[in-house]
């Protein structure tokens, strides 16, 4: 069922035709790029470094996004359940999590409100204006935008500012994103493809892969390999044809060897001290942040509002523990539905494979890097990936509703 919010404007009879069709074109690949930008900000912050790119990005979703409603769908906007009940777990999350923030003034200026304010507005606004037939252009924006860093860094022409808290997951999301979108991309979309673009893609997937290993941390690297092997055996697990199952374990091997090959014939000795830092994870630094954070946990069951990270070390590095202080276990528990519902849409990819597969894949790798690293300053970029993911199959059979 489809909820329905109606934007009727009277349409120019000027714009028809060829016309109204190059105009379409235009804000499908503004909003396209608006999206992915919202997904990337960090890392595009590398290049220019200005909150102006997430006030750009804001404004540009909701302009262009209504302005497609407006005048290609008459005004009316479709609400599915599935999009009404992220809409209204996201909100109440962040309403739970501000509430607090206020009671105990933990958020003490504007500047804080307005950051966190744009987060939402960034993800509402992605939720309910994107279009399925956005999403492969996000992908091909994503899987560039990868190569390009790729690129950089292997020349040396990146740098990352310390100052601006820039470390080597900024540059590293991105990539490995761009290794998850390719392979689950090419695995899933294979037969739509020409040969020239297939070759294209493997070449811009190993670029990718050499320039991810050549970083300093553990995650891009664990993560480019874990997430597209998880994806693969949901495949196979959810694949009924024994053939199509044993064809597809072979190709995973070949893929899951080669990329190791890559990485470790490129690795340094640095990562690999860092990586057997994993065999005693109590010496590890999160592991202590973790310990003293949910202790603070337990003795606040209420929360204690954002940016409230007083007996820790700065934040906790794990969006799931940051929810829990921030907003209690009420928060913790909002958290867990909507993650939730990502695992259905994943369950459900896995035989439908196509673009529903690929955005949820991406959804799950952001979800899961903001378990490791980042904030919830930055928490817009989990959070649009696991809204368009959770509701695209909704976008993809959604029909207007006179």
């Amino acid at each position: 069922m489809y909820l329905i919010c109606n934007f009727q404007v009277n349409e120019r009879k000027g714009i028809i035709g060829r016309k109204k069709l190059v105009i379409k074109k235009y804000l499908d690949y503004i909003i396209s790029f608006a999206l992915f930008v919202g997904m990337n900000i960090p890392s595009i912050k590398i290049i220019y470094s200005s909150e102006a790119v997430n006030i750009l990005t804001l404004v540009s979703i909701w302009v262009f996004g209504l302005t497609r409603v407006m005048i290609f769908k008459k005004g009316k906007l479709l609400f599915s359940n599935t999009q009404n009940k992220f809409l209204f777990l996201f909100i109440t999350l962040w309403l739970i999590m501000i509430a607090n923030s206020l009671a105990n003034s933990s958020i003490v200026n504007l500047s804080d409100f307005a950051q966190y304010s744009s987060v939402i507005l960034i993800v509402i606004g992605a939720t309910i204006l994107f279009e399925y037939s956005d999403l492969h252009r996000i992908f091909f924006y994503q899987i560039v935008w990868g190569g390009l860093l790729s690129i950089g860094s292997l020349m040396g022409v990146i740098e990352l500012d310390l100052s601006l808290g820039q470390h080597y997951l900024t540059l590293g999301l991105p990539l490995a994103a761009a290794i998850v979108v390719n392979v689950i991309d090419l695995i899933s979309n294979f037969k739509h493809y020409k040969k020239v673009s297939v070759m294209t893609r493997i070449l811009v997937l190993i670029v990718s892969i050499i320039a991810v290993s050549s970083l300093q941390g553990r995650s891009p690297v664990i993560l480019s390999v874990l997430i597209p092997t998880f994806f693969i055996l949901a495949i196979i697990l959810r694949e009924k044809n024994i053939a199509s199952k044993l064809r597809s374990l072979f190709i995973t091997i070949i893929i899951i060897i080669s990329i190791i090959y890559i990485i470790v014939s490129n690795v340094s000795q640095y990562w690999i001290a860092r990586f057997d830092g994993l065999a005693n994870f109590t010496n590890e630094p999160r592991y202590y942040i973790y310990t003293k954070a949910i202790e603070i946990i337990k003795n606040n069951p209420l929360g204690r509002g954002l940016d409230d990270f007083s007996g820790l070390p700065g934040y906790p590095h794990n969006i799931l523990l940051e929810v829990s202080i921030a907003g209690g276990l009420i928060a913790t528990v909002i958290f867990i539905l909507i993650v939730s519902m990502l695992i259905k849409s994943i369950w459900k990819s896995a035989v439908t494979k196509g673009d529903l597969l690929v955005i949820s894949s991406l959804a799950l790798y952001f979800l899961v890097v903001w378990n490791i690293s980042f904030d919830l300053t930055a928490s817009y970029v989990p959070f649009i990936a696991v809204g368009l993911a959770v509701n695209a199959e909704g976008k993809k059979n959604e029909r207007e509703i006179m």
